[in-house]
């Protein structure tokens, strides 16, 4: 549950005789969490022997032994703002901002279950050796009271606007966090066949860590408004993205894991922020002629880590890709249009990798896709 609210204050003055606008605020955010689960006592049941007379074992909840669990969490933050415009010339603009942002983690990592690990396959002779050598430990799927990464970030760009058919922006941004995710490893006890057993659970926490996101964007559009009819509607945006982060995100499993205090040495590098690609490009090109609106897009980004929602903790990489878009639209009235549009037109694959960044795991193919419409307005 979130409550948030805030204050803003316009303002708009000159600096000498530089005209200056802009706003500054406040925004209060109170969130809270609770898990609601069970627990139950868990049965071990040995399997029939196999061919190679190896005899498995299975982990069995007992739905009639049900504990009701509950896990509570909450935060308050403050999130001061300035925005800031400067107009140098009527076609030169600079923009500068400086504010505190809060980045939530996703609902489905916040929930507070626990996966076990076994050996089902090896050779037990009783249920007593299944315990003691066949449960390795537990990953937790979430945790309630993971807090939010909170930030300090500075902005500051250009905008350049030569006539009206044109602009050329670049910017440059910083955020520093306080906060970063570390995997962390404590024990807790599980009526396992009768007896109570310590386990050993893996989890997400957020650390005290400070780490940096620094980036630059540029941007630049035109429309050949001054070519001959009918070209004078083809136009083009590029814009590019480069950034990069100190940030660490360590495998459940592989990575470095802080028991006590003390963190172990990681077998595989950690990841990035999620979602977060070094380069990301994307460029346009459009062609507006009356009623009739055709775009061809290309898009770009490198690779990135993304989290699996089950276990998410578990490192996977995206690898880099590129796909092309296209959209055409037909005005027939005020009221009335059509639309096509077409993504992934040349059957990019999706690349993911498994724990280090060259370790393939898995190729999807979707293949292109299509979509139809009509639009009415009354």
């Amino acid at each position: 549950r979130s409550w948030a609210g805030y204050i803003q204050a316009d303002f708009e003055s000159d600096l000498g005789s530089l005209p200056v606008r802009g706003n500054v605020g406040l925004r209060v955010v109170n969130n809270s969490v609770r898990s609601r689960a069970f627990r139950t006592t868990i049965n071990i049941v040995l399997d029939d022997a196999d061919n190679d007379g190896n005899v498995g074992f299975a982990l069995v909840e007992d739905p009639a032994n049900l504990t009701r669990r509950f896990t509570d969490a909450s935060y308050t933050e403050f999130l001061p703002s300035i925005n800031l415009v400067a107009e140098f010339q009527p076609d030169l603009l600079g923009r500068f901002a400086v504010y505190r942002a809060l980045s939530r983690p996703n609902p489905s990592d916040l929930g507070d279950g626990r996966i076990f690990s076994i050996n089902a396959n090896d050779d037990f002779a009783t249920p007593a050796d299944a315990l003691a050598n066949g449960v390795n430990g537990a990953s937790a799927t979430g945790n309630p009271a993971t807090s939010p990464l909170l930030s300090w970030n500075f902005d500051a760009g250009l905008e350049w606007y030569p006539n009206k058919d044109t602009v050329l922006a670049f910017n440059a941004y910083y955020k520093s966090f306080n906060g970063g995710f570390e995997t962390v490893s404590f024990t807790e006890d599980y009526v396992i066949g009768g007896n109570t057993t310590p386990v050993a659970v893996t989890s997400v926490n957020t650390s005290d860590e400070t780490n940096t996101i620094y980036g630059i964007e540029v941007t630049a559009a035109h429309r050949f408004s001054w070519l001959p009819s009918p070209l004078d509607g083809l136009g083009f945006k590029i814009s590019y993205n480069y950034a990069d982060s100190n940030f660490e995100f360590e495998d459940d499993a592989l990575g470095a894991i802080t028991t006590g205090g003390v963190t172990s040495n990681g077998l595989v590098a950690p990841g990035n922020l999620f979602g977060f690609s070094k380069h990301v490009l994307s460029a346009q090109v459009y062609y507006e002629i009356g009623p009739l609106d055709f775009q061809g897009v290309y898009k770009y980004r490198s690779n990135y880590f993304q989290q699996f929602v089950s276990t998410p903790g578990r490192l996977r990489f995206v690898d880099d890709v590129s796909v092309f878009e296209a959209r055409v639209s037909l005005k027939l009235t005020d009221n009335i249009s059509f639309s096509l549009e077409g993504l992934n037109l040349f059957n990019e694959p999706r690349t993911d990798f498994r724990g280090a960044a060259d370790d393939l795991s898995q190729v999807l193919v979707y293949g292109p896709r299509y979509f139809a419409g009509v639009r009415f307005k009354f």
